[in-house]
């Protein structure tokens, strides 16, 4: 719980400071949503799940080429592996996004801190798990639109003591 409460800290500081370096014409800011195709592998071996989640993204360039932001994903469809319902309840992340601009192509690389709750049920039990910890991924948008962008990323979100997950994320956003 008090990894939690401090990745909120981090997420609304970053977020709290897009606007200021906005005053200075640097920042965009944006928001946008990811529908995740999401890998649970566990660590110790077994099947990997395949659940599907929704994230909505809140962020603000601060440079030219560097953009904060904080993520809320949740599971929206669990995936059945041996007879056990597996889903990512939640994952709450903050992250550095470092852009590259090519005309309406901007590709990425994402760094950042993110924990995430997975849950499984069975026919008479249930366990979930939460890890924390450092996320990487790439990505790229595409401005179809001068505000608007289509979106394709993969993130490793944590890579915890009890699973992994990753995710290939399709989505839009839209810059102000």
């Amino acid at each position: 719980m008090k990894k939690l409460k401090v990745l909120a800290a981090l997420v609304l500081a970053a977020l709290v400071c897009a606007p200021v370096f906005a005053a200075d014409g640097f920042a965009t800011p944006y928001f946008g949503g990811t529908l995740n195709f999401q890998e649970i592998e566990p660590d110790g071996g077994g099947s990997d799940a395949d659940p599907i989640g929704i994230t909505a993204i809140l962020g603000g360039f601060v440079h030219r080429n560097i953009a904060l932001e904080g993520r809320l994903g949740l599971g929206i469809i669990d995936d059945s592996v041996q007879g056990v319902d597996v889903i990512n309840d939640y994952n709450l992340g903050v992250y550095a996004r470092g852009v590259f601009f090519a005309d309406k192509f901007m590709p990425y690389f994402l760094l950042g801190l993110s924990t995430a709750k997975v849950s499984v049920d069975w026919d008479g039990g249930s366990d979930s798990e939460t890890d924390s910890g450092l996320s990487i991924g790439l990505g790229a948008d595409y401005k179809f639109q001068p505000n608007m962008a289509a979106n394709i990323e993969w993130i490793s979100i944590v890579n915890g003591d009890d699973y992994d997950l990753t995710s290939l994320n399709l989505g839009v956003r839209y810059y102000f």
